[in-house]
Order: structure tokens, then sequence, then C-alpha cells
């Protein structure tokens, strides 16, 4: 089964298969493959092409600037500043001082990201500057520049500072505070790079800017758009609210103290995010107030703004709850639990934000597989995964988990971190987690990082943190009690994103069996 996707080009997708992990042999199945299942990979360094793609290049840049900020494992992310190269708003040049100012005072740890040109990133970041230095912070600014770009003498001339290249061409030159960057051969290509960026600042702007906000929103992140400073920031097609749902949720729910101090943050926000929507309020002072507030709030709870939504507070109704399902309380009751069936099998594949484009497809490969399992341990393995719900219509992990219980009477284990295993506990539907019963969900405690693929703050669900150990999901499926107990048995991969090549690796590293199997993403 073919995983990359149907997209031509530099699609999003292209960044998130498996498509450096090569299969053996073309016979998979039925063939003569490394390991004692009569399957296994290679893992292998995909090959770049000469020309690397704008998300390749994200990704470097957002690894340069992770190890100049240094392992911080409570840095919140990134905030960018988008809009014009000179002012034409008088409102503007004062509203970006203040921002910037007013971010640089901010307790959040984050960084500002700028476009590296004069105007609105000049000013945001030097301001941001100047304030962390008054205060003996580091400065974490960053101005990301083309090398170079066919206009860099007439329409880029005044736009920042250049120098000479050995070879006597014109290159754009460091900026003399923060750190420089230099990505792309062109501007064209450093917008494109600059779009995967996380929640970004829109002050006035023109088409180019308009470009980037839009690439930004289409990778999953926020514009914070300033209204008032007119230009791409008052186009109204860009730009809404990233709290509307989750607070609306919020409010229609009794809450504990914990989510009613979430529900007060987020209102506070939202309120502030009204403010700069109408575009109305011309005080620079309220305005860069509202935009610290809404970047604030969005760092500090980019999990719950990302994903599904967890039940809120304790479990009230567990009428839905999956039947004779056991509910592990420590790692010694999850191993006691697995030592119970004649092999562990982990699952990965796709979430709902990527889904499979053939559901038949995967089921044929589940079918045949359970074939060689039953083979290797008799019919009573226990499937392990990380415990995505099932919905109608969504072809995310969940359906072959789901076709594993249902079709092929396979005990499932859901390893789960709190906050969303209270939706095991409390189910929406029966539906969400039927393919539990008369199997077992532990839970561990929800842990935040910074997640080096979405450049937001979420929850550790799985793969490697920042220092390339297995966190969240990963840690408990992979822990030295249970390998040392032999499991998992081996770990199949049905497609899957950065979790399940994470994963895969550290399979490879302890000679644990991996059967990977080509999945087309839907796009």
């Amino acid at each position: 089964v073919e995983s990359k996707c149907r997209c031509a080009g530099d699609c999003r997708c292209s960044g998130q298969d498996l498509s450096r992990l090569k299969p053996v042999s073309e016979e998979w199945l039925t063939g003569t493959l490394p390991g004692s299942f009569g399957f296994g990979v290679n893992l292998m360094g995909s090959s770049m092409s000469a020309g690397e793609s704008s998300r390749q290049l994200h990704e470097k840049m957002i690894l340069e600037i992770q190890a100049d900020l240094g392992e911080e494992e409570e840095f919140g992310g990134f905030v960018g500043a988008a809009g014009s190269t000179k002012f034409f708003n008088p409102l503007s040049e004062e509203i970006c001082k203040r921002i910037g100012k007013a971010l640089g005072r901010s307790q959040e740890k984050l960084a500002l990201i700028t476009g590296g040109f004069a105007g609105v990133g000049e000013t945001m970041s030097r301001a941001f500057s100047a304030e962390r230095k008054a205060h003996n912070r580091p400065e974490n600014v960053y101005m990301v520049l083309p090398e170079t770009d066919p206009e860099i003498e007439t329409k880029f001339m005044d736009k920042a500072k250049t120098r000479k290249g050995p070879d006597g061409s014109t290159l754009f030159a460091e900026w003399d505070y923060g750190k420089t960057l230099f990505y792309g051969k062109s501007n064209h290509e450093r917008l494109q790079i600059l779009g995967c960026l996380g929640t970004i600042i829109l002050i006035e702007g023109g088409p180019g800017t308009s470009i980037q906000a839009r690439l930004v929103e289409e990778a999953g992140h926020v514009v914070i758009p300033v209204r008032c400073t007119g230009g791409a920031a008052g186009n109204r097609s860009i730009g809404s609210s990233p709290f509307t749902s989750l607070l609306e949720r919020l409010m229609g729910e009794e809450v504990d103290e914990q989510w009613g101090r979430t529900r007060e943050a987020l209102r506070v926000a939202q309120d502030a995010w009204k403010l700069l929507d109408a575009g109305e309020v011309t005080d620079a002072a309220k305005v860069a107030e509202a935009v610290v507030q809404v970047a604030n709030t969005l760092v500090k709870h980019a999990g719950l703004l990302t994903g599904a939504l967890p039940v809120l507070g304790q479990p009230r109704d567990n009428t839905k709850r999956p039947a004779h399902m056991k509910v592990l309380q420590t790692q010694e009751q999850v191993l006691e639990y697995m030592r119970s069936f004649t092999g562990v099998v982990l699952f990965n594949g796709y979430s709902a934000a990527d889904q499979y484009d053939n559901l038949q497809d995967v089921d044929r490969i589940v079918d045949l597989l359970v074939q060689v399992l039953d083979e290797r341990f008799g019919k009573n393995w226990l499937v392990l995964y990380k415990g995505d719900p099932y919905k109608a219509g969504v072809a995310d992990v969940a359906c072959p988990v789901r076709r594993l219980h249902f079709m092929h009477g396979k005990a499932v284990l859901a390893v789960q971190c709190e906050l969303y295993g209270r939706q095991v506990l409390a189910p929406a539907n029966g539906e969400q987690y039927a393919h539990l019963a008369g199997g077992a969900l532990y839970q561990y405690e929800t842990k935040y990082h910074f997640d080096r693929q979405a450049n937001k703050r979420l929850i550790q669900s799985g793969g490697d943190d920042s220092k390339r150990t297995l966190c969240g999901g990963s840690s408990i499926c992979f822990s030295p009690e249970v390998r040392s107990a032999g499991f998992p048995s081996c770990h199949v991969l049905l497609g899957g994103g950065q979790i399940a090549v994470d994963e895969a690796d550290f399979c490879t590293m302890y000679e644990i069996p991996i059967f990977y199997a080509r999945a087309m993403r839907k796009c």
C-alpha cells in the first residue's frame, strides 16, 4: 500500500509520512525477511533532493533556533511578527514597539521570529530584544532572511542590510542585534519557509504578508490580526479566534476549580481577540495589551487548543464505559496484565488529523497480519495502542484496532494520558471505545513539552522529547520493566507520523521486530 499522498509538489503531508522506512522486501508478508516473525524493515535515512522543500528547510531552521535556545523543557513556543516593511498607518510603529516590549516582559518562555526586514519586523523585534536585555534575559529574537533575491538591489535594497559575497554578488547581511538566520534563495522561498511557523502577529502588510498569513493558517497555526492597522491585517478572511469552540464547551458545562481557572483565562483572551478583531480601539497601549494577552494564552494553552476536547472535570456518567474494561492503576499492573497474554503487539497508524485514504486496503493488511501473528503467538495476543477514540467517518488508527477486536477477537490495552483518559471512563457515546470491552486502560500523568513538529507546547503523547528520549505513552510501552519482560513482542506500523518513526527507531536500536505497511494518507 503506497505511503505517499496524491498531492503534487510540496504538500503538508510530505513531511509527515514514513517514507524513510524502507520495506525489506516487496513481498513483505510471504518473503523470507529478517526477524523471527517472517517480516521486518530497514530504517534508512530519506534521500534529500538538491532542492530541499520549504518544510524541510523550516524544520532545519527550527532545529537551529532550538539549539541556540538550549535544552529548555519548559519552552513554550515561537511567536512571529509579519507586516509592512515601512509604515503606512501612523498608529502602527507605536503599536509594534509596545507589543515588542510587552512580549519581552512575558513570563511565558517564548522566542520572537521575524522576516528580517525593516518596518514591523525590525521595530517589534528591537523592542523585544531591548526589554529582555534590560532584565538580563537571553534575547531569544531571530530574524530570518533569504540568502539573496533577484531583486535584492532594487526592491529590497532599503529593507535590510546587504553585503558582497566572495564572488561579488549581493547578499543579505546580519542585523546588529539578536540572531540573523539565512534560509531560502529568494524572498518567495523565505515566505514559504516562514509559512510553517506557529502563531504570528499581523500588522498592516501587503500581498507577501497575506501569502505568509494564509500559509500559517493552512499549517494549522494562528494569525493574530491587528485590524486597526489596515492592509493584510484588515482582511477579515484572515484570522479567526482559536478560543471559541473550547470556550463555548467550557461555558456550557459544570467544571471543577482547575477548569474554572482555564475557562477564565480563555474568556479574557477571547475578549482581547474581539477588541483586536473589531478594529475600533486605536490606543496603542490597549491594542498591545490585547495582542500579548492572546499570544500568551496561545502559548500556555496550546495543548488544549489542538486536537480533541477532553472530558472536563471528573467523569460523572460512566454508563457508556466499555463493558468489563479493567482500569490499571500502576505500571506493575500493566506488566502483570501483559503477562496474561502470549504476546503484546504495539500498533501505530494515522491520527484523526491525517487519516487513511483507503480503509479497505488497511483492512486487508490487518486480516493478513493476524494470520501471521496467530501462527507466531497463538490467538491470545494483546493489541497495545495509544487510546485514539473511534469516530464514525474518521479513518484513523482506531479503525484497524477496532477491526482487530470485533473481527478477530483481540483484547486491547489503551495507554493514554490522564487528561484524555477521562474520555475512556466517560465516553460521549457507546461506540467511541467499544473496542476496549474486555480490555484495559492505563492512564499516565499528563505532561507538556515543546513539540518540534507542531512548533507548539503540547501534551507529551509519545515519541521523542527534545532530549531524544521517549516520552508520554511511548515511555510506558517501552519502559525498562516492560522490555525486560520481553514486551512489546513486535511493533506494527500501518502508516503513521513522527511518533511512529521515533518508536520504530527505538525498536531498531533494541532489536524489537517491526512490521511496516505503507498506507496512503488522505489529503
